[in-house]
């Protein structure tokens, strides 16, 4: 049971470490095209930050190409430069 729950517990890290570099990374709209779980759009709600998963790969090649943002595979490394820019974000 112990170590069954330190397993848990690392898993939980995990995901909170993921969702904390996205906070960090100062970015207000998170796209995806993964689901994105109840968890992280609470999370992200929580923080005034938008949140929308399953997004179609040619949307995502149209918002990379309106902001400037360059379309992520990993929360590690996120820069400023790679982040887009927006005047306006409607859902």
């Amino acid at each position: 049971p112990d170590q069954y729950q330190s397993i848990v517990d690392a898993e939980w890290s995990i995901i909170y470490e993921k969702l904390d570099k996205c906070v960090e990374s100062g970015a207000k709209v998170i796209l995806s095209r993964l689901p994105i779980g109840d968890l992280a759009t609470q999370y992200f709600a929580d923080r005034g930050i938008f949140c929308a998963g399953r997004v179609a790969n040619d949307d995502l090649d149209r918002v990379s190409k309106a902001t400037g943002a360059a379309v992520q595979t990993s929360v590690f490394g996120i820069t400023d430069n790679i982040l887009g820019e927006c005047e306006l974000f409607e859902e």
